[in-house]
């Protein structure tokens, strides 16, 4: 289970992940209304393109969903609670099938636990977003219990399935 306790994150540690998108237009159109932005340039493509767009893009709140995932599950991982989202720029659109990736570097380990991260979310090598995060990251002891506990959940929890692998995950 990945989890960076505070006390072995550096500054300048960075960590890189690849992040699935949507496979069509229309993937993108449906997960725009699902979390409720009914705006139709993520709809209708003729809509898009009068402001520039080659297609649907995908909502901003994707890029920053993106980088909560990473955050939260990846590095530094399980526990990582977001405090305060510093100047994120959107810069360029995402698309569906494109390759993202999300980058985070610990830019400054501050007090109690609380770190500044730098996160830039690209799209087919173009930066889609990029911003500092300041999150609440589980110490050695919390990430030990996280540990256990996600352990004896998994023992007794259902198998359930993800929509785009098909493979066993446990709920």
């Amino acid at each position: 289970m990945p989890i960076t306790p505070f006390e072995d994150l550096q500054n300048g540690d960075n960590k890189t992940f690849t992040i699935n998108t949507p496979k069509s237009s229309a993937g993108v159109a449906q997960r725009a209304i699902t979390i409720g932005d009914n705006n139709l340039l993520h709809q209708l493509a003729p809509i898009a393109q009068l402001f520039g767009f080659n297609e649907n893009p995908a909502p901003g709140c994707d890029a920053i969903s993106a980088a909560s995932g990473v955050i939260g599950a990846k590095f530094p991982g399980h526990g990582t609670i977001a405090k305060k989202l510093e100047e994120l720029t959107f810069k360029a659109p995402i698309y569906a099938n494109d390759k993202v990736e999300v980058s985070v570097t610990v830019q400054e380990k501050l007090r109690s636990q609380l770190a500044r991260l730098f996160v830039v979310v690209m799209a087919n090598g173009h930066v889609a977003m990029v911003g500092h995060i300041v999150v609440r990251i589980p110490n050695r002891e919390e990430a030990k219990q996280i540990c256990a506990t996600a352990e004896d959940a998994s023992r007794k929890a259902p198998q359930v399935y993800t929509s785009d692998t098909q493979s066993p995950i446990t709920a």
